[in-house]
């Protein structure tokens, strides 16, 4: 391994309102490629408490936060989880956050070469109306002045979130500007630049486009929807079943609008209702990249020893002419083990081929895995195609009533179909599992590790019937299970996946105590540590 510097001129920052980042969505290819044209991602509403689990191939987790679970609630809301590509981690440091739906990092002004330190923000602020809403709203915009307000004297500031405000046209700058007043007179008064924005979102001003606009006032931030290149219309940034909208906002400070290229809101998916939106920030730096620079020598070729070929190699090398090239090497005086055997090589080598066919050795090719998976089927695909294509439609018509419910309705069959189709299968081997207990062990393991790599998560893993789970604790308990050499992997497997299924089986009304205590592999028990189940 060795490192390769590459130079880039652009920064990439994206900011995406994902609506639950699962493992589903992480491994979708559209995902997966629409993250790697940035360097930074932050997610917001990922729906998962403040260690998650999820990584993303050449990222790094290096910001989460998350709000309190409802006891009543069946999952997380809010959250933000901030991802920094591994070739530019060492440029990007992640602060302590006070508020669970404000993520701040900051942008080393050395690794980037930029005059001041960058301090990225990545906030959600929940709808007006939502039951989610456990903060005020003015509460989280006050906490948010107060953080730009204290990090504008360390360095500039950019704020991406999904702010769920509906600010029209209106200005988010000072218009009558107390400057221009021939009695006042501050040398150290910065004025408001005009600068007319706009927006394709007709919607009336609501309290939360109120406080964001009073915060660029406050701050001097500056709205880039609807005012820059890439973004000249303000295009909206949420597509719902009802209309859309625009809620999805990135903010910058006036210094540092010069080195603002590019600001983009991409299309709709079917992984959530909001686009991602992204800012090219105009700067020169050096991404570090871990490249596999071994060279490996290329595979010799075969010899087809066939009857024939071995008789006429054993008339080539018992020849005049070869007989004198051996005596000549063994008469011949070599410098080093090295040469000699490259002398007897070529000789050998030389005869064979005049004897036997020389086929060349190919490189094993790896087969490429297919990441369909094994319940998807030919239904789940035609549904998909069908959401697929109505996609195209809405991003390319938006405010077109009959695309938007033509789209979300087949997104909702197409989901349904899938989570049933997953149920079956998973179904299905759980009864086949559970016939083959006692009757065919091998079948049992195959159909037992066929079913752990079907369950990505542990929420997911359901059994179906209550005699399998009944006859696979049995089965766990016989000595001849502890026989066998995969039992360390199933333990693993179970206690990962199936750790509800025990509790089941304990909480059955009892039939013959059973003392077990821990067996190793040869099948003994350790009396001082037993543990009852009762069947």
């Amino acid at each position: 391994m060795s490192k390769h510097f590459s130079s880039h001129y652009s920064l990439k920052t994206a900011m995406w309102n994902i609506e639950g980042l699962t493992t589903d969505k992480s491994q979708d290819p559209y995902f997966l490629e629409t993250i790697s044209k940035f360097h930074i991602v932050s997610f917001v509403e990922t729906w998962s408490n403040s260690d998650p689990k999820l990584s993303l191939p050449e990222f790094n987790l290096i910001s989460s936060s998350s709000r309190k679970k409802h006891k009543k609630a069946r999952r997380h809301s809010g959250g933000i989880n901030i991802f920094v590509k591994k070739s530019i981690n060492n440029g990007v440091k992640s602060i302590h956050n006070d508020h669970s739906d404000i993520a701040w990092v900051i942008l080393d002004h050395t690794f980037f070469n930029l005059k001041r330190d960058i301090y990225l923000a990545a906030v959600y602020v929940s709808p007006e109306n939502s039951s989610c809403n456990v903060p005020d709203i003015n509460s989280v915009y006050a906490h948010l002045l107060s953080d730009i307000e204290k990090y504008c004297k360390l360095g500039d500031i950019m704020v991406q979130g999904d702010f769920n405000a509906h600010t029209n046209t209106s200005p988010d700058y000072v218009l009558f500007d107390e400057s221009k007043q021939p009695y006042v007179v501050d040398n150290y008064y910065v004025e408001d630049s005009i600068m007319p924005r706009n927006n394709l979102d007709p919607k009336r001003i609501n309290n939360s486009g109120r406080c964001l606009l009073d915060l660029c006032k406050e701050t001097s931030l500056t709205i880039l929807n609807g005012r820059t290149i890439g973004d000249l219309h303000g295009k909206q940034s949420c597509i719902t079943y009802n209309g859309c909208s625009l809620v999805d906002y990135t903010l910058v400070s006036f210094d540092l609008l010069s080195l603002v290229g590019y600001f983009e809101i991409h299309d709709l998916t079917s992984l959530s209702n909001h686009c991602p939106i992204s800012c090219t920030l105009l700067t020169f730096f050096r991404s570090t990249n871990f490249v596999n620079q071994t060279q490996l020598d290329p595979l010799p070729g075969k010899f087809i020893w066939s009857p024939g070929a071995i008789e006429a190699y054993v008339k080539d090398i018992s020849s005049k002419e070869n007989k004198t090239k051996l005596a000549l090497f063994t008469n011949n005086s070599f410098k080093s083990s090295d040469s000699a055997v490259q002398s007897l090589t070529s000789i050998l080598y030389e005869s064979a081929k005049k004897s036997a066919k020389l086929v060349n050795k190919m490189p094993n090719r790896k087969k490429k895995k297919s990441k369909r998976k094994p319940w998807f089927s030919d239904s789940c695909n035609d549904l998909r195609k069908t959401v697929k294509s109505y996609e195209k439609l809405v991003n390319k018509f938006p405010y077109n009533n009959t695309y938007r419910k033509s789209f979300y309705s087949c997104r909702s069959k197409y989901r349904r179909a899938c989570k049933k189709a997953e149920r079956s299968y998973k179904n299905k081997i759980c009864s086949e599992i559970s016939a083959n207990v006692n009757k065919d062990p091998k079948t049992f393991w195959n159909l037992l590790q066929k079913l752990s790599k079907s369950c990505n998560n542990e929420d997911s893993v359901q059994f179906a019937q209550d005699e399998f789970i009944r006859n696979l604790v049995m089965w766990c308990f016989m000595p001849s299970f502890w026989r066998l050499q995969s039992v360390i992997g199933t333990i693993s497997w179970l206690n990962k996946t199936a750790m509800r299924i025990v509790t089941n089986v304990t909480d059955m009304p009892p039939k013959d105590n059973i003392v077990c205590g821990p067996m190793d592999i040869c099948g003994k028990t350790d009396s001082t540590n037993q543990i009852p189940f009762d069947f």
